[in-house]
């Protein structure tokens, strides 16, 4: 994927609408809200909205402060499903989105490890799976946001 500007990738919305679970780019990272507390309106001052969130990509925990009517980012995320159909010789691992476009960019290496090691345990070589035998299938979750996409998910799904 490549690089885009991290300013067209999020949208800005009042602090005070953060509800726990919407997203919100802190420190340019897109992260999830975990919880979210509203502080009162002081003598001279605004109301402080307190959002803890986690990273989407990293997991690492970040927290924001904001006056409740300025505004915050909240980024623009997408998912896809591919099914994984073969890993090739040179541990290219081949996939197939919903429409059935193929897409074989992405290494083994590229992958979680844990990912990684449940393919690699599955007749999923080229050549492994003959025409009576079914493979099981793997369902691969990748996530975009921000101009950057990772794997995110995975489902084994006996046949």
């Amino acid at each position: 994927m490549s690089k885009t500007n991290n300013a067209d990738c999020s949208t800005p919305m009042q602090a005070s609408k953060l509800r726990r679970g919407s997203h919100v780019v802190v420190d340019g990272h897109p992260c999830k809200v975990q919880s979210i507390s509203i502080s009162k309106t002081g003598k001279h001052g605004h109301a402080k909205v307190h959002a803890v969130s986690v990273g989407i990509f990293d997991g690492k925990k970040r927290e924001l402060m904001e006056p409740s009517t300025h505004d915050v980012q909240v980024p623009v995320i997408e998912t896809e499903e591919y099914e994984v159909w073969y890993v090739s010789a040179g541990n290219i691992v081949v996939m197939l989105d919903k429409e059935g476009v193929t897409r074989s960019d992405l290494g083994l290496h590229h992958l979680p490890e844990e990912h990684a090691s449940v393919i690699t345990d599955l007749p999923l070589r080229e050549g492994d799976v003959s025409g009576d035998e079914e493979a099981p299938q793997v369902l691969l979750t990748f996530t975009r946001s921000m101009g950057r996409e990772e794997c995110t998910g995975m489902k084994v799904v006996e046949v």
